[in-house]
């Protein structure tokens, strides 16, 4: 709102300079009183405005203001979920002039950081969910010559991943033919399981069962028998192959 104030009987009429050094009326119904609305908006970052005030004896104009916009976040951040070692993107909305983005991580409760990347000053961020980022906080700062916004903190949790299916093997009756998986995550833990094909799956009871390499001793009732591992991490459960 830009507003005048007057005395006596008088007609209002408010302008925009141009860019070409004109004064242009402007045609609302706002832009006839002593108050003039203006929506913010980037195209107009700073326009000059005056106001025409003509009475019974004359015309005077008011002094020059000048609108300026300043940056507003108007869709922020979401934390994700997302399996280990796959890319995630951050992403954020902003309106403003000439807008600049930096964004920034912490480990929730510590100080912010700015991320050291090209994209890092874009509006998408793309983040790489390694085990060591679980639970880290992304942010953005959008900047402008008026002014500077923080969106919201968005966390990255990162759930488990397989990284290297088992294969199968062959063996002869008393060799050993060892599964393997490999995963990526938080404080994962294993359990291997067999069925017959298409039957239910049940747990592996050694030892060994509980890490990423199965050794399982060839036998003539183990012909054909399938096995997988159960993968679970802080954020989840998978299954391998």
């Amino acid at each position: 709102r830009f507003t005048v104030n007057t005395v006596g009987p008088v007609s209002y009429q408010w302008q925009w300079l141009s860019s070409s050094g004109n004064w242009i009326n402007i045609n609302t119904e706002s832009a006839k009183t002593d108050t003039l609305l203006v929506t913010g908006k980037a195209s107009r970052n700073n326009l000059q405005y005056r106001c025409v005030v003509t009475g019974s004896r004359g015309t005077v104009y008011s002094d020059t203001a000048t609108l300026k916009i300043k940056p507003k976040i108007t869709k922020q951040p979401v934390s994700v979920t997302a399996a280990a070692e796959s890319t995630v993107r951050f992403k954020i909305t902003a309106t403003g002039a000439d807008l600049t983005y930096q964004w920034q991580w912490r480990k929730s409760g510590g100080s912010w950081t700015d991320v050291n990347t090209a994209a890092a000053s874009t509006a998408t961020l793309p983040v790489t969910a390694y085990a060591r980022r679980n639970n880290l906080q992304y942010r953005c700062l959008v900047i402008s010559d008026n002014g500077m916004v923080c969106s919201s903190a968005a966390t990255l949790k990162v759930k488990p991943a397989i990284t290297k299916q088992p294969v199968d093997l062959t063996t002869t009756v008393g060799g050993t033919a060892t599964f393997k998986v490999t995963a990526a995550g938080v404080n994962l833990s294993y359990q291997w399981q067999w069925r017959k094909s298409g039957g239910s799956w049940t747990n592996v009871e050694t030892a060994a069962a509980k890490t990423a390499s199965l050794p399982v001793t060839g036998k003539v009732t183990r012909n054909n028998l399938q096995y997988r591992c159960k993968v679970t991490g802080t954020n989840g459960t998978v299954y391998s192959s």
